[in-house]
């Protein structure tokens, strides 16, 4: 079973935060910061949730990775009901799951590497 978690920017420091969103989507907890939220308030529009499946790499499949197979470039994306392999201009895409999820290495993600974003 998938383990469920996310992660979100600091809005402190811009570091990653791992755990799970508050309800209004403003905070990331975990076991080790339940004691002052104040300290783990995030940017709510860098929460992406974990996909369950590791890269080439071992290296966890977060919403919004940027990965690489064969030269080139996708994204992390989740669509309908699962996590998909999206290409970069969003016009075609195949579900992530774990035939392919180590034919891929993932290089960035939408955030922190933005000029990664082109084709």
């Amino acid at each position: 079973m998938k383990k469920i978690k996310f992660r979100g920017k600091l809005n402190s420091n811009g570091k990653w935060i791992y755990g799970m969103p508050s309800h209004d989507l403003q905070y990331i907890f975990n076991e080790d910061n339940l004691d002052s939220p104040d300290n783990f308030a995030i940017n709510s529009k860098t929460i992406c949730e974990f996909a369950g499946l590791t890269d080439k790499n071992d290296n966890e499949y977060y919403e919004a990775d940027i990965i690489t197979c064969l030269s080139k470039k996708f994204k992390i994306q989740w669509v309908g009901a699962g996590f998909c392999v999206m290409t970069m201009d969003g016009i075609y895409c195949t579900i992530l799951c774990e035939d392919n999820c180590k034919s891929y290495e993932i290089i960035g993600n939408l955030f922190e590497n933005p000029e990664l974003q082109t084709k």
